[in-house]
């Protein structure tokens, strides 16, 4: 698998893949944490790095169905991978996580958000009817179904950092419709500095991506913006 990849796995450079391919391959252990890791496997930009260099990490995936059944039997066998079902916050406490009623497939689940105005601007631009009829799912007649909550553990960086023994982190991947630059405000910089922050500013405001950045800027990081993700670089 990891040589089949090698010879034909090729990232653009309009991927956020290219760059941390191209910044962290060479690192004899890669350690990461990556937050709103979904399933794992679909559009996840950490899954081919991952079987190629052996990478350890601490994955967060607060859904639950998506958690159970399909991130934790994915990295079962792999002891460097720790699947977390949590999400972060500045303390430890529980949090509602909304996400679409009618359908568990990737398109669906990854647009899980903390936000619920994230979620139902979505719905309103027509973005959420257009791709349930790509995809073949039925609506509810009623808008009101359409989104669902659940109540969601969390868990401080701190204490993620203790618990699972980090000793380093060499890449921040996070990927939370919505709530990046926040997740980003959070991390202990003074504790550790990741080589890497691939992020999404997609949902950004104007005024939150000017922020952010130049949050990550000041931090010492140099930015690659790419159309849907940025990269900050140390």
């Amino acid at each position: 698998m990891r040589l089949w990849l090698s010879l034909t796995w090729r990232p653009s450079p309009t991927q956020p893949e290219y760059y941390l391919r191209k910044i962290l391959a060479k690192k004899k252990d890669v350690y990461f944490i990556q937050i709103g890791a979904n399933d794992g496997l679909v559009n996840d930009p950490l899954i081919r790095l991952i079987s190629l260099y052996n990478w350890h990490g601490v994955l967060l995936e607060p859904l639950s169905t998506v958690f159970h059944n399909q991130l934790k039997p994915l990295h079962y066998k792999y002891q460097q991978l720790i699947p977390v079902h949590a999400a972060i916050t500045p303390s430890k406490e529980t949090i509602q996580l909304y996400s679409l009623s009618f359908s568990q497939k990737r398109w669906a689940t990854g647009l899980s958000t903390f936000r619920k105005e994230v979620l139902e601007e979505k719905i309103r631009s027509g973005y959420v009817s257009r791709m349930a009829k790509k995809y073949g799912d039925l609506l509810p007649i009623d808008k009101q179904e359409w989104i669902v909550s659940e109540t969601i553990q969390t868990i401080d960086f701190i204490t993620l950092i203790s618990t699972y023994n980090l000793t380093n982190v060499d890449l921040l991947q996070i990927d939370t419709e919505g709530l990046d630059a926040e997740i980003i405000r959070l991390f202990p910089f003074h504790i550790y500095k990741p080589q890497v922050i691939s992020f999404e500013h997609e949902n950004f405001s104007e005024s939150e991506r000017k922020t952010c950045f130049l949050y990550l800027e000041q931090l010492g990081y140099s930015m690659i913006i790419l159309e849907r993700d940025a990269l900050a670089i140390a």
